[in-house]
């Protein structure tokens, strides 16, 4: 509870049983997913010292999931995770047509490597060197500096994630994103 709002900020749930990817039908339960209790919800258990819990949210996922013992698999608890902080899917959620706007190179996108540029600026993170006039700027591999080079369109930058323009990292096939590459 690190906001000290009387909410647990993030729970996992996982359950021992197999996922269905068919979400569709009523087995979509058995799929991965996270949800907010923005509505008030709480749970009530007796056995903590007699106390209310209260959840901000959770995420619901098969041990499946994780991979076996011998080859580990976070992908599914990190893209979860990013849920619990606010990220949206990147990928279409819908029926009607199939696009990935981030190119598969997201782990809101296609659950590989890590979270770009763009996902750790929408979570405050990290902060762009932003060009505004020739000169030499120095990027550091991304997965262990933060480093980014912003690109604004002709407007300018808004100093958000919300905006125009070209975003660079320096990418290198280590850390979450060697399991990847």
């Amino acid at each position: 509870d690190i906001d000290d709002d009387k909410y647990f900020d993030g729970v996992y749930f996982i359950y021992n049983f197999p996922y269905s990817s068919n979400v569709n039908e009523n087995d979509g339960v058995f799929w991965a997913y996270t949800d907010h209790s923005y509505r008030g919800e709480k749970i009530n258990d007796d056995a903590i010292n007699d106390q209310e819990i209260c959840i901000s949210s959770y995420a619901w996922i098969s041990i499946d999931f994780l991979g076996d013992k011998t080859k580990p698999d976070a992908r599914t608890l990190i893209h979860e995770s990013g849920h619990i902080f606010g990220l949206e899917d990147y990928y279409n959620t819908s029926s009607s047509g199939i696009y990935q706007p981030t190119g598969f190179a997201d782990m809101m996108d296609a659950n590989i490597g890590d979270h770009t540029g763009l996902s750790k600026m929408k979570l405050n993170w990290v902060t762009p060197k932003v060009i505004k006039e020739e000169g030499e700027i120095t990027l550091s591999p991304f997965h262990s500096s933060g480093d980014l080079i912003l690109i604004p369109n002709s407007k300018g930058y808004n100093n958000t994630p919300y905006d125009e323009y070209l975003l660079l990292e320096y990418y290198e096939p280590k850390g979450l994103n060697k399991y990847d590459a």
